[in-house]
């Protein structure tokens, strides 16, 4: 717990005007975090992936739990980047630009992470996260930049039952099991990956 402490204190300490990728990277780096250490979580490994919050600022940070084999839903963030460092287990990513014309998402890079491994979220990418382990839980830790106070207008994309979401102010996670004001807009839209 006390490097999470400390990377919250490094971080508490930034002016707006200083919180950039580059500084948030180096300082999630710096910090190796023990989630053994971190109490108050009652872990499914049956369940869908979870977040909880750490701290809700200028900047967001949470501890997401990844199941074995859970896979997120293609999305985008929208008006916000991350920095995501896995704690444990292993990542794997898949980054994709949407091509409206074509109804289509292109797929640009596919990537294995390791513990210790950080990944790059630039504002408004569109992703798939996923744990391709069989038998193990993954964490890893996302900060969020600037803090953000809903998901509104972030999209969600799902091949295989053709849709496209755009989630309201209401939503809380980038998952399609949401009440239905979750969602600005879900429309059925032919869609598929090159």
């Amino acid at each position: 717990m006390k490097a999470l402490q400390e990377l919250i204190e490094d971080i508490s300490t930034l002016r707006e005007d200083e919180i950039d990728c580059k500084r948030l990277q180096h300082m999630v780096a710096k910090h190796q975090i023990d989630i053994n250490q971190i109490s108050g979580i009652e872990i499914d490994d049956n369940s869908d992936y979870f977040r909880k919050p750490i701290l809700q600022d200028l900047v967001n940070i949470y501890l997401m739990y990844w199941p074995a084999g859970i896979v997120s839903s293609i999305h985008q963030h929208c008006n916000f980047g991350g920095i995501i460092k896995v704690c444990k287990g292993k990542l794997y990513e898949r980054s994709f630009k949407y091509l409206h014309e074509q109804l289509a998402l292109k797929e640009l890079a596919a990537q294995n992470y390791k513990e210790g491994d950080i990944l790059i979220e630039e504002p408004n990418a569109i992703h798939e996260v996923s744990n391709p382990s069989r038998t193990e839980m993954a964490v890893s830790l996302h900060v969020y930049f600037p803090g953000v106070q809903n998901l509104s207008g972030s999209r969600l994309f799902d091949v295989k039952e053709n849709k496209i979401a755009i989630l309201s102010d209401k939503a809380s996670s980038f998952g399609w099991n949401q009440p239905e004001e979750a969602f600005s807009e879900v429309s059925s839209t032919p869609i598929h990956i090159i």
